[in-house]
């Protein structure tokens, strides 16, 4: 993330709470499901399948993932910076098996030291600093051939840069790639597979789920 004290405590501040927050409804819930039904496309029963979650907060995604494919045998790593939502997170999946909680920033993941099928980022990817490195990051980090989710809040609009200048007013500097810019951060290092709108509420922002695939070569 942009990592500053003040940043951590912030989303330490939010973690006590996160998962009774009014986004739940209409922008955090809505994501997770977008995010299933891409998982439905990827997984098969049986086989391993090794997921990284950077930004995973308090676990919500890595518990909805594991509880909707049982028959999975699912091997899912978190990273979170703040150490507030990585606390709640360890106590949500006390009664999981398979997962894996570590406080680290998006730019330290290969200090894990392994690949992923699978890498989801949801709304925490524009909170970090050189984006375009974080990518790399990503990409580094993947199989061949591995999937890269991202969804996010998207500055597409002028109603978008306006509704996200109130939104960083509570959860601090952000920045919003919108279609374009993550097309050119992305080019030669992912496919872009799809582009999927969420917005179940009207006076929500735009927030675009992207999948992409790892490329052979950058």
């Amino acid at each position: 993330m942009m990592n500053t004290a003040s940043t951590q405590r912030q989303w330490n501040f939010w973690s006590g709470f996160y998962e009774k927050l009014w986004v739940q409804h209409v922008s955090l819930k809505p994501t997770r499901r977008q995010l299933l039904k891409i998982m439905e496309q990827l997984v098969v029963s049986g086989e391993v399948c090794r997921i990284l979650d950077v930004g995973c907060g308090t676990g919500q995604l890595i518990r909805d993932i594991l509880s909707a494919f049982p028959q999975v045998p699912f091997h899912i790593t978190g990273i979170d910076y703040a150490e507030g939502m990585l606390s709640q997170a360890k106590e949500n999946l006390k009664d999981f098996t398979g997962v894996s909680l570590h406080q680290l920033d998006a730019h330290e993941i290969h200090q894990l030291g392994l690949s992923f099928d699978i890498i989801v980022c949801t709304h925490s990817f524009p909170y970090y600093h050189n984006q375009s490195q974080v990518l790399h990051h990503f990409y580094q980090t993947l199989k061949l051939q591995g999937c890269l989710i991202l969804a996010q809040a998207a500055s597409e609009t002028w109603y978008d840069k306006v509704a996200l200048f109130f939104v960083s007013l509570t959860t601090g500097k952000a920045h919003y790639p919108n279609k374009a810019t993550l097309h050119k951060m992305t080019d030669g290092l992912f496919h872009l597979e799809s582009v999927t709108p969420i917005r179940e509420r009207w006076f929500m922002p735009s927030i675009l789920c992207f999948r992409y695939i790892r490329r052979a070569h950058p």
